[in-house]
């Protein structure tokens, strides 16, 4: 699939430098596929785009890093399992890649093949991809998430599966990091404490059991 960006299709069983022109301020994962950003602001992603998770419509798979076109600017960016996520330097973001539960954030679940800007979030510092959800902190020490909600991994006590537009997370109060996974979230407050919900099946919520919770648990 390329997600190694040497150029070849093989698994590789120790590191190896990817080569940029410009240096790189920051890079991403996800499952599939790589993207960075670089000294200039441009956003570069490569591996597998069967979903245009590499923020081009071509759907063929990129060995080598691929620029994103339509984005600039950048100073971080998020990879999940299927789709994108970049922070520019106006706090604005952007998304790219699967919609199927409105992860993208942009008011329904169509599927534009490139970057489309999250136009009703507004001064963003950090963001974060989950497999089918995506949140994000604003400067005004918010936290709002959206796109799946099957296992309360937006943290909103809604019996809504999917959110197409941004929700926020009352429960988390100063938020200063986020982090959304397969199923579930984590989030730090200003106070230094740590804070999950969504899916725990595997125990991913820290509260010593195995129940899932749409609330916002501090992990003690």
């Amino acid at each position: 699939m390329g997600q190694v960006g040497n150029g070849l299709n093989d698994t590789i069983a120790e590191p190896v430098e990817i080569e940029f022109d410009l240096g790189v301020t920051a890079v991403s994962g996800g499952a599939a596929h790589t993207c960075a950003v670089t000294t200039d602001g441009s956003v570069w992603c490569w591996g597998l785009n069967d979903d245009a998770m590499l923020g081009d419509s071509t759907g063929i798979d990129h060995y080598l890093p691929n620029r994103v076109t339509g984005v600039t600017d950048t100073v971080s960016v998020s990879a999940s399992a299927w789709h994108t996520c970049v922070v520019t330097k106006e706090s604005d973001v952007w998304c790219w890649g699967t919609n199927w539960d409105g992860e993208l954030g942009i008011g329904d679940d169509s599927e534009p093949q490139i970057p489309v800007k999250v136009t009703v979030l507004d001064d963003v510092l950090d963001i974060s991809s989950g497999d089918a959800h995506t949140c994000a902190i604003t400067i005004d020490d918010k936290l709002w998430c959206w796109g799946s909600n099957d296992l309360g991994q937006l943290g909103v006590e809604d019996k809504v599966t999917t959110f197409f537009t941004p929700v926020q997370v009352t429960e988390v109060v100063n938020p200063v990091w986020i982090s959304a996974g397969e199923n579930h979230t984590a989030a730090v407050d200003g106070d230094g404490r740590a804070w999950c919900w969504g899916a725990n099946n595997q125990g991913q919520l820290g509260q010593g059991d195995l129940q899932s919770s749409s609330k916002p648990l501090q992990v003690k």
